[in-house]
């Protein structure tokens, strides 16, 4: 949403993150032959296989963000100010990246040994900005 009135700017705008999923480790990918040792069944088998394989998906979340500006114009050329906030909101629960964890435990086959790897947004920011055009 924008909206501008002599020479002030506004604007308000939402963003999703989703549907976003971790990379893979070719490590939890690829043909384990021991795995059937560690399995009472096939059934347990399948299951473990499946845990292993499994690609986690990154948590989906929202950002909101702010801005307001003022143009002024001068004999000389124009100055521009803007003030930008963004993820008002200040949510640090939105994970922007991750990937499998390489090392795999390969004498138990413990999925939860070596953890994903995630990294995290930032909280709120604040920036501004001057500009001057001649």
């Amino acid at each position: 949403m924008n909206y501008n009135i002599k020479q002030w700017f506004f604007e308000a705008n939402a963003q999703w993150f989703g549907d976003t999923w971790f990379e893979i480790s070719p490590a939890r990918h690829e043909e384990m032959p021991d795995l059937w040792k560690f399995c009472s069944s096939e059934a347990d088998y399948i299951s473990r296989r499946d845990a292993i394989a499994y690609q986690d998906k990154l948590n989906s979340e929202w950002v909101v963000n702010l801005s307001v500006g003022k143009l002024i114009y001068t004999k000389f050329g124009s100055l521009n100010f803007n003030l930008s906030v963004n993820n008002l909101l200040n949510n640090r629960n939105i994970q922007t990246g991750g990937w499998q964890e390489g090392k795999f435990d390969y004498t138990n086959y413990d999925v939860n040994k070596f953890p994903n790897k995630i990294w995290y947004a930032q909280g709120i920011r604040v920036f501004f900005n001057v500009g001057i055009r001649f």
